[in-house]
Order: structure tokens, then sequence, then C-alpha cells
């Protein structure tokens, strides 16, 4: 018997906290429902437009035509500077043309009624087209006629948004040997295009071979921005053309520095003995 009053006065319990939780939801689903909110919004280099609702809030502060709501946009996360542009509005939707928005800048916009503020709305405009990226090199090191390379590079100087990756082209020429003077080039192949949010890529090369690589940093267009899923801004294209030709193989500088030096030796001690030679013969025969 104790046991089921324990677990009557339980369930009791539950029963109240969801009546009151439930009251609570219900509570700030009114006033949720009647705050105004923003529906839609975009903003580009060339362009902002905002969509308002709900249609009850708007009819409350715009019962007729002459009734005007103003819309005001700032840079960055305050108002406390002049807004960028100011416009009154009698109707759900907000457009302004005139004005450049910063690439994947914050701005904040505000509507008011009067002198009382109905909505704040902090956002970040569209990301751009970066520039190209900078300071491409490579690094390379030979194992038994075949290589790895490893392409570098560093963000673009104008990235004009994340940078949400890169993509990079890689195609190759081989040299070939027509007779002891003579070379000629095969016709230019390219892989399938690779991407990598990383500044860095390992690529297969082999000797005697020319290689083309592109590379371009890309923004991607998405929801959170107002835009179409998946559309992507490419950025300026680098290319690096190096030869392969001039890659030496690993540990091949050392092994070459000793040889150059044991041959001078060697030469050098030459020279002095046949001028020693000659010098005996001509002072003492």
């Amino acid at each position: 018997m104790v046991t089921l009053r324990i677990a009557s006065d339980r369930l009791a319990m539950l029963i109240i906290l969801g009546a009151l939780c439930g009251t609570a939801l219900t509570e700030e689903t009114a006033k949720d429902s009647e705050r105004l909110r923003v529906a839609e919004l975009r903003a580009t280099e060339d362009y902002m437009f905002a969509v308002f609702q709900p249609k009850a809030v708007l009819k409350k502060y715009l019962p007729g035509k002459e009734a005007k709501l103003r819309v005001s946009i700032y840079a960055g996360n305050t108002t406390d500077a002049s807004p960028l542009a100011v416009e009154d509005i009698s109707t759900p939707f907000f457009d302004i043309e005139d004005k450049t928005f910063e690439p994947y800048a914050d701005y904040t916009m505000t509507v008011t009624h009067g002198n009382e503020i109905i909505l704040e709305q902090h956002f970040k405009s569209s990301p751009g087209t970066p520039s190209e990226v900078a300071k491409v090199g490579w690094q390379m090191e030979d194992e038994e006629g075949s290589s790895r390379a490893i392409l570098h590079w560093d963000a673009p100087e104008s990235p004009r948004g994340p940078i949400d990756g890169y993509k990079i082209s890689h195609c190759h020429r081989d040299v070939i040997l027509v007779d002891e003077r003579k070379t000629k080039e095969s016709t230019l192949q390219c892989e399938a295009p690779k991407e990598t949010r990383d500044t860095k890529i390992e690529i297969e090369v082999k000797q005697g071979t020319h290689y083309v690589t592109t590379i371009w940093a890309f923004n991607e267009l998405r929801a959170e921005f107002g835009e179409a899923k998946g559309k992507r801004l490419l950025g300026q294209a680098s290319v690096v053309t190096p030869s392969h030709n001039k890659i030496v193989s690993k540990g091949g500088n050392s092994a070459a520095l000793v040889t150059l030096i044991v041959i001078s030796v060697l030469l050098s001690l030459v020279i002095v003995g046949y001028a020693g030679y000659k010098y005996y013969r001509k002072n003492y025969n």
C-alpha cells in the first residue's frame, strides 16, 4: 500500500509539472505569435531584401496604407553608429538596391514603430568571390624513379568569405625522347579535379614530365545566407608549372657535392704533380 501511495504521489506530481510546462510553452508560443519576425533575408554586394511575418502582427502595426514601419541597417553588431540605410515600408517586404554590402560582414537590422523597436536582427551578408591563393610552392622527393610532391599554398589575401575549400586541377605532359638531340611532348592529360579544405595536397609525379596545376579557392552560398544550397563561387585561378626534370634524387645533392670535391682534389693533385715534374726536368736535367 505504501508503495502504491508513493507511485500515486509521483504520478500526480508529474501531471502537475506537465501542466505547468504546457502552460508556459503555450504562453511563450502566444508571445512569439505576437512578435514580428524575419521570414527571409538576403544581403549581397548589390542588394538586400527581407520578408517579415506574421500577418497578424503586421496588421497591428500597419492598419492602413498611411501607416509605416521604419527599417534601419547598421554596420556591425551594434546600433550605436549612424545607419547605413533607412527605409519606411507599408508592406511585409523590404528591399534596397542602392547600397553595397561588404561580403561576409556583420550587420544589424532594426524595425521601429514610432519610437518603439519591435525587431532587432543581426545577420551576416553573403560571401563573395575570393581572390587567388597566395605563395604556391612545391616540395618534392624522389624515391626509385617516382615521386610524391607536396603542393602547398596560403589562403587568399581577400577571402571575402569563410573559404569552404580548394579545387585542384592537375595535368601533365610526358617528355618523349625522339633521338639524341630532339624531344617532343605528349598530349596534355588531366586527372579528375580534387577538392580539399587543407592548404596542401599530395600529388604523384614522375621524372621527365611537365606539370600544369591550377588551384582555386571557393566559397559556398548556403541557406543561412538566403541562398540556394550548393551554389559555389570559384576564386581567381592560380597556375603553377613546375618541371619535374629539376628534381634531384633523395640524398643526391650531398652525393653530388662529395663527388665534386673528390674530383676537384684529384684534379688539383694532377696539376700540381705535372707542374712539379716540368720544374724538375727544367732545372735538374
